[in-house]
């Protein structure tokens, strides 16, 4: 791409691409590697590094996301204000005009808010989305557009930042200052601190405040002008705003969790205080959310954390598992010393649980290469095995775009297969007193992994039991593949292939002849079958589900089974 920058010398334009999705994040950075007028200078995986690395890179622009854990995108905006120098272009998932997180995104002072595909992973953003994102930072940057029948826009947003009310009376609420036990601060109705005890210091990491001095947007002043403004609300209606959770930006660049209230003074102390603020250090719940994080999905997180029964005696619910695994595991670490192979196994991890996690599934555990994931326990979205399938899909999605890069750099690309199996589960904590772990037990989980085993027999990716298929709301290309008793289970189990990928040219014959071949099969008509399965094989000679059948026609024309049902038993695991 030619460079079409009014000054040939002048250097790229940054920009810090922050996003909680390590895809988005990949993928919004290759966007931005392509044109020279602009280089990646750093990411961000939240708002709180963000804004770390903004004080210390000052980059040009911020792209940044709008949903986000810890500190949202409009929080990090609203912290940012007019601190920074920096032109944020948002990415929003939310919708487009008209929406209230746009307008508030733009009353903020972002410079454009452009629409972000939905999903965890989204393999058209290059395509559908890239140029946007490039004609945005080109407008934001004061650089010429590349399109000629694209009309410039506005760098800039009028940032309209809130005004403090005057004071209104106090609302009748007692609380005596001196008597609690947790950080409290005191400020008259011009905002001058009149009260501070010594765990407010302590919390603040503020030792020599000055009471009487001291006022609301002096302590609460750069990133934390958010609870300043907070507390000027509460200030102006005379409504107290309770237990409300505040990251407390430190002069030494840490963040610090904080539980506030902010409560108007009651009568009796109007000559000494119009409002007064509680804090509560929650540095210890937000250490054990990470650690727990690091060992069990964020939905057990939170649940334990919020103090939910997760059925230490075991509970009956529905639920679709997930098995995923890799294949040709030993060739694909050929060559490659322990650390590098675990290096690669987490960046295929973090891919895999970015798309698992973003369709609201639960990772159960890692089992090798193996991933087990959980969708409908602890808590269901009413839409489990739906989500289970986008998941399963979403994960062959960014597969392609791992490989991508794999085989940019001339190494062995992954190949996985998924399996799904949707019935009733016992779910609950189990282990020794001593070690317990979330998990599921069932036939649904016996039934996922041996399913996940047969996808390499018949030459498919992603494979779901028709429990799973018959419960989609919104179906997939897809088609009935077999039906099959699996090593270990008496009970049939029909077994759907979901298509993706590349299909071949005579797709509709292919998968009419395959469909008409399975028919006279499972009535037993074994030479029809054989004819006709031989037929689908020429419309797509890459069928290797076709080559099982033949196989099978023959051997049953051989040896005839005179209680058919219809139903070939597994003699082992994989097929």
């Amino acid at each position: 791409m030619e460079n079409t920058s009014s000054d040939p010398v002048a250097l790229p334009k940054t920009v810090l691409v922050v996003d909680d999705s390590n895809i988005m994040r990949r993928l919004v950075s290759e966007i931005v590697g392509m044109d020279p007028d602009f280089q990646v200078i750093d990411t961000a995986e939240n708002g709180k590094i963000a804004l770390q690395k903004v004080r210390k890179l000052k980059p040009d622009v911020i792209l940044l996301d709008i949903e986000m854990p810890e500190l949202s995108g409009l929080e990090t905006l609203r912290r940012l204000g007019l601190r920074s120098p920096s032109k944020v272009v948002i990415l929003s998932s939310l919708g487009g005009e008209g929406t209230p997180e746009r307008a508030e995104a733009l009353r903020l002072g972002a410079a454009e808010v452009l629409d972000k595909p939905s999903g965890s992973v989204s393999m058209d953003i290059k395509a559908s989305r890239g140029s946007a994102v490039m004609r945005a930072l080109r407008r934001v940057t004061g650089l010429p557009l590349h399109e000629s029948d694209e009309e410039a826009a506005s760098a800039d947003v009028a940032i309209e930042q809130p005004s403090a009310e005057t004071a209104l009376r106090a609302a009748a609420f007692g609380m005596l200052l001196d008597s609690v036990k947790t950080a409290v601060l005191a400020f008259d109705s011009s905002g001058v601190l009149t009260y501070s005890n010594n765990l407010a210091r302590k919390f603040l990491e503020r030792p020599t405040i000055e009471v009487g001095k001291a006022t609301i947007e002096e302590l609460f002043g750069d990133y934390n002008s958010m609870f300043a403004d907070e507390i000027r609300a509460v200030m102006g209606s005379g409504e107290a705003k309770t237990d409300f959770v505040v990251d407390y930006s430190t002069e030494g660049g840490d963040w610090l969790p904080l539980l506030a209230s902010v409560t108007p003074a009651p009568p009796k102390l109007k000559d000494f205080a119009h409002v007064v603020v509680n804090i509560q250090d929650t540095s210890a719940e937000q250490n054990l959310r990470k650690v727990l994080d690091k060992v069990m999905s964020s939905a057990v997180t939170e649940a334990v954390v919020g103090g939910e029964d997760l059925a230490l005696g075991g509970k009956t619910a529905q639920a679709t598992v997930l098995f995923s695994d890799v294949r040709s595991f030993t060739k694909l670490c050929e060559g490659l010393g322990a650390e590098a192979v675990v290096h690669m196994m987490n960046e295929y991890f973090a891919f895999m649980a970015d798309v698992i996690r973003g369709n609201y599934g639960v990772i159960d555990k890692y089992i090798g290469d193996a991933i087990m994931a959980l969708f409908g326990v602890p808590k269901s979205t009413g839409n489990d095995a739906q989500n289970a399938v986008q998941a399963g899909f979403a994960m062959l999605q960014a597969l392609d775009l791992l490989n991508g890069d794999r085989e940019k750099d001339g190494r062995t690309p992954f190949r996985i297969g998924i399996g799904l199996a949707t019935g009733q589960v016992v779910a609950g904590l189990l282990g020794s007193p001593e070690r317990m772990n979330y998990t599921v037990m069932g036939n649904s989980v016996n039934l996922s992994a041996r399913i996940e085993s047969l996808t390499s027999h018949y030459g498919a990716q992603l494979l779901v039991c028709s429990e799973t298929y018959n419960a989609l709301k919104n179906p997939y290309h897809s088609r009935l593949i077999d039906k099959i008793r699996v090593k270990g289970q008496s009970e049939p189990a029909a077994l759907y292939e979901i298509l993706y990928g590349q299909t071949p040219e005579k797709e509709e014959q292919w998968l009419e002849s395959y469909r008409n071949g399975l028919s006279v099969y499972e009535g037993g008509q074994f030479k029809e079958g054989l004819a006709l399965f031989k037929e689908a094989l020429n419309f797509n000679p890459n069928d290797k589900a076709s080559k099982v059948l033949i196989s099978r026609c023959e051997v049953l024309m051989e040896r005839p089974q005179p209680d058919w049902d219809g139903v070939w038993s597994m003699e082992s695991k994989s097929g």
